[in-house]
């Protein structure tokens, strides 16, 4: 119940105003249970498009006052939320789902939608696969790479290699991110 709480809670979080994506637990769980893990996944869904709801309408209502506070937000530019914008304006819902291939923030494009005309069903309903897929290939991979781990390997060294590659991602991802 801890890991489907706390994954609903950081699905919730980085869809609004945290940083670091759910996937780093999602992660921590897969290398122990990949079931658990698989449906963590779905908590973070869950918290992640109440999340998406919330930014939606902050951004169709304070479109300016949603865009100044993603600004504030690290690794998020006036060039992230212009191209973000003008991928929305161009592609519609596809640009939700190219998001996680470009490590661009779930948040903007949720406070972008409405303003690029995307209503709030189908801004939801493409949330859906945009966030699922990415967690659900995170925990996939990481419970492969970890099978294939020598098995006299302990639990918490196992956690220590999952941590020191989240952060080197996240090195890796501020280092080349703008802010």
């Amino acid at each position: 119940m801890l890991i489907k709480c706390l994954a609903t809670l950081w699905g919730f979080a980085e869809a609004t105003v945290f940083f670091i994506v759910p996937d780093m637990l999602l992660s921590l769980v897969a290398i122990r249970h990949l079931k658990k893990a698989l449906i963590a996944c779905l908590f973070a869904l869950i918290g992640a498009l109440l999340g998406g709801m919330i930014m939606f309408h902050i951004g169709m209502y304070y479109p300016e006052s949603a865009v100044q506070f993603l600004d504030r937000l690290p690794s998020i530019s006036p060039d992230m939320l212009a191209r973000v914008k003008h991928d929305m304006e161009k592609m519609n819902l596809l640009a939700v789902m190219q998001g996680p291939l470009l490590g661009t923030p779930y948040k903007i494009y949720a406070v972008q939608a409405s303003n690029a005309g995307i209503d709030f069903l189908p801004f939801m309903l493409i949330s859906i696969p945009a966030r699922l897929i990415r967690f659900i290939l995170v925990v996939l991979l990481v419970w492969w790479i970890a099978s294939k781990l020598p098995a006299s390997l302990s639990d918490k060294q196992r956690l220590y290699i999952a941590y020191t590659g989240w952060s080197l991602f996240y090195l890796l991802y501020f280092s080349i991110m703008p802010n």
